[in-house]
């Protein structure tokens, strides 16, 4: 295992880890997060391939940004390209969760030549108050709360840790955000130990920034394999998202995790990494080490449907 830092666009420090050999699966985490979602991906992939990764400004141990001029989603993408520099790292396969979603489809704009495939779980090509529990709740009430935060950073950060590391929020989100039948404490308490401890106004500050990012305008250039998870029961990216989203990306596949919600890599994690595994075995290693700069969108006539159906939406049994 390697563990290192190396500098965003804006020169703050950012840390990585990297464990394993070959193609490159690189992990873009959600915004408040630093890897509590991979717990069971990690191990899963890392005698078979390069796992990377890394922690945004101001999340696990990347140092905080000087000021928030430089948090936008494309800022992120152009953070994670610096990564791919740093490392000298090949076309990967980019893995995101959540507001890593909208990371690795910018990230794919930004850099085609080595973005070698694209895996969104959980998460929205844009815009995610819009469609936050599939109301305009959060987007009215955001702009009030943002701008209160970011006037009080004092009051809002003790406020924040109070909420955020309280037993009752972990209960609240095991009861009505995450399928708490199927997720396991040790494996979810990490996220609010995490959060709590985040710069409130940070947090504030880069969901509105992810707010106002949308690659839905790109998908269409989309050029590499992908394949897109989503949460039959995820509330803060409902699934309509993630279908729309394989509709849009050509040759796209779908796995729909039953019952999952926004935490589906850990609350299934046999069957979410066995469908990865089978997309990475399939899509990206018998595909050759062509990124996905140079490749061709094939039309469905000319795909071989004995090999390889185009477009396949997985929905798969509990």
């Amino acid at each position: 295992m390697q563990e290192g830092y190396f500098h965003g666009v804006d020169g703050t420090r950012l840390f990585f880890r990297r464990v394993g050999e070959g193609v490159p699966l690189v992990l873009c985490d959600g915004i408040g997060c630093d890897g509590y979602v991979w717990r069971y991906f990690i191990p899963y992939f890392a005698d078979r391939f390069q796992i990377v990764h890394w922690h945004y400004k101001g999340h696990g141990q990347s140092d905080r940004p000087a000021d928030f001029d430089h948090i936008a989603t494309a800022d992120v993408a152009a953070d994670l390209g610096q990564l791919f520099a740093h490392l000298n790292l090949p076309p990967g396969v980019l893995v995101g969760h959540s507001m890593g979603v909208q990371v690795i489809l910018e990230f794919a704009h930004l850099f085609p030549e080595r973005t070698r495939g694209l895996i969104p779980i959980c998460g929205s090509y844009g815009r995610p108050l819009d469609t936050f529990h599939d109301n305009s709740i959060l987007k009215t009430v955001f702009p009030f709360l943002k701008k209160f935060m970011l006037s009080q950073p004092e009051l809002s950060q003790r406020a924040w840790e109070l909420v955020t590391k309280s037993e009752l929020a972990y209960q609240v989100a095991v009861h009505f955000e995450v399928n708490g039948d199927f997720i396991n404490r040790e494996d979810f308490k990490p996220y609010f130990d995490h959060i709590g401890g985040i710069d409130a106004g940070l947090f504030v500050s880069m969901l509105a920034a992810a707010q106002e990012h949308d690659a839905k305008p790109n998908l269409a250039a989309i050029a590499c394999p992908t394949l897109v998870v989503g949460g039959e029961k995820d509330t803060f990216t409902p699934l309509w998202l993630s279908r729309e989203m394989q509709k849009l990306i050509p040759d796209a596949d779908l796995l729909v995790v039953p019952n999952g919600s926004h935490t589906s890599p850990i609350e299934m994690p046999e069957l979410v990494n066995l469908r990865i595994e089978k997309f990475l075995n399939e899509r990206i290693l018998e595909a050759g080490q062509t990124p996905a700069a140079d490749l061709k969108v094939k039309s469905k006539t000319k795909k071989s449907p004995a090999k390889k159906p185009a477009r396949k939406t997985t929905v798969a049994s509990a």
